[in-house]
């Protein structure tokens, strides 16, 4: 079986979200080729003694958890919430329903962090928030960045939270996050904190938490939906209405029931024979 994976690397990080423990699986990858054909890149986690591969079923069995990477964001997180636990991740490339190449990589336990008895001051944020159609979906694509030019050469862990505006918060720590909805790792190529949700019209508060070796900080921003993109039927006029002067040549339309009825009028005054027509289009 060919290898389609010019890398791939699997991290693990503690978090903590009230007295829950999790750990956070994040799995990266690089194909050899961007113009690779492929159906789908699912990973797939499992206790190592369960989960397995057969090249001859061409199945993967065992496991308890299954991700595509859907956005083809060249990642995938799986969390699971107890942090001391070892596992395998199986990273295949499918086409047509067939897995044609795999990676088998295995997780360590990630080790909770000390929290850092200093305070220090994160860049300022900023977000961008825009829709997007991914497959046949639209979804609300919020980035969240620092400000330009910002040095975060010092922090160790740089780490984004999602939440509704009045139940996320700020754990009495001033480090950990509590009653969010999910989590992103600060993406050092693209430079952001990517969220993607279906949810078009949602407002959300995003938590930024950074430490260094011996200080922690934090900033947050409230986003507000990105505008719907602009109807077909701006400018349009509401029925019943009048359209030109019927001393001449109008367009009368009105509301019979839930129909429309479209009348032309027209005054002809001259012995050359015309031509009248209604040509309409239909917006829903």
């Amino acid at each position: 079986m060919e290898d389609k994976f010019q890398s791939a690397r699997v991290t693990s990080f503690y978090r903590k979200d009230g007295n829950i423990e999790f750990q956070d699986i994040l799995i990266e990858y690089k194909l050899n080729s961007s113009d690779v054909t492929f159906e789908t890149v699912e990973a797939y986690v499992g206790k190592p003694n369960e989960i397995s591969f057969n090249a001859q079923t061409n199945q993967i069995s065992g496991f308890f958890q299954r991700k595509e990477d859907l956005f083809q964001t060249n990642s995938i997180v799986f969390s699971y919430s107890d942090y001391s636990k070892k596992f395998k991740v199986f990273l295949t490339v499918k086409k047509e329903g067939k897995v044609i190449s795999y990676r088998e990589l295995t997780t360590s336990p990630p080790n909770p962090p000390t929290i850092p008895p200093n305070f220090i001051t994160l860049p300022s944020i900023s977000y961008e928030s825009k829709r997007s159609v991914i497959g046949s979906t639209e979804y609300q694509v919020i980035r969240v960045r620092f400000q330009a030019g910002s040095d975060l050469s010092a922090f160790k862990q740089l780490n984004a939270y999602i939440g509704r505006p009045s139940i996320i918060s700020l754990g009495a720590d001033n480090f950990n996050v509590i009653n969010y909805i999910y989590a992103s790792f600060y993406d050092t190529s693209s430079q952001n904190f990517l969220f993607i949700t279906p949810e078009l019209n949602s407002t959300y508060k995003i938590i930024v938490i950074g430490s260094t070796a011996d200080a922690k900080g934090n900033r947050s921003i409230d986003t507000i939906p990105p505008p719907p993109p602009v109807s077909p039927c701006v400018g349009s006029v509401n029925a019943p209405t009048i359209i030109g002067n019927c001393a001449n040549h109008c367009l009368v339309i009105d509301l019979v029931g839930n129909q429309m009825e479209f009348t032309a009028k027209a005054t002809i005054e001259s012995a050359n024979e015309d031509y009248l027509y209604l040509d309409t289009k239909r917006w829903t």
